[in-house]
């Protein structure tokens, strides 16, 4: 009995480590599987000062491109249906070049047009949990977009004029 108790521990303990490590994992990983954003018959939201002027731009030209940081767009969590309709939305992001979390974000829809923007600073200790080079927990992030379908990318903000793509999001088809 002790041959057999020994021998199926250690597999366990792999096999415990290993679904421990999926579900850290799956807390970052897009969902297939989320539940429908609360509506709101609200206006959306007005967009952090910073961006109002960028609103309807084109991304392109900008910003120089960075691969420097990471971070994930998570969920839409609210739609709003009276006008200005649009969506709110949220996720985390890191600067690995300041080590610190991201201030600010833009969102950007198939032709590079910015949609929408937000802001960092929330607190999410979940993040450095699962990725010890994250040093803050106030690595969250919320923001509005001004439309209700369609794909987006959320864009950080980085390290003085630099830009870094932390994910995209499709927030579906109106109906």
């Amino acid at each position: 009995m002790r041959k057999f108790y020994n021998a199926v521990r250690p597999t366990a303990l792999i096999v415990g480590l290993l679904l421990l490590a999926a579900c850290g994992r799956h807390k970052h990983a897009p969902s297939t599987e989320q539940s429908p954003a609360p509506a709101s018959a609200a206006p959306l939201p007005p967009f952090p000062a910073w961006a109002a002027p960028l609103i309807g731009k084109n991304l392109d030209g900008l910003y120089a491109d960075s691969p420097a940081c990471k971070g994930h767009f998570d969920a839409i969590t609210v739609r709003h249906s009276t006008p200005p309709a649009g969506v709110e939305v949220g996720g985390w992001a890191w600067d690995n070049v300041a080590m610190a979390p991201v201030d600010h974000l833009l969102f950007i829809d198939h032709a590079s047009t910015i949609v929408g923007a937000g802001s960092g600073g929330g607190v999410r200790p979940d993040v450095p949990k699962v990725l010890p080079e994250v040093t803050s927990q106030k690595t969250g992030w919320s923001g509005t977009i001004n439309q209700v379908d369609g794909k987006v990318k959320a864009i950080a903000l980085i390290s003085g004029s630099k830009a870094c793509e932390i994910g995209g999001f499709d927030l579906g088809s109106v109906g």
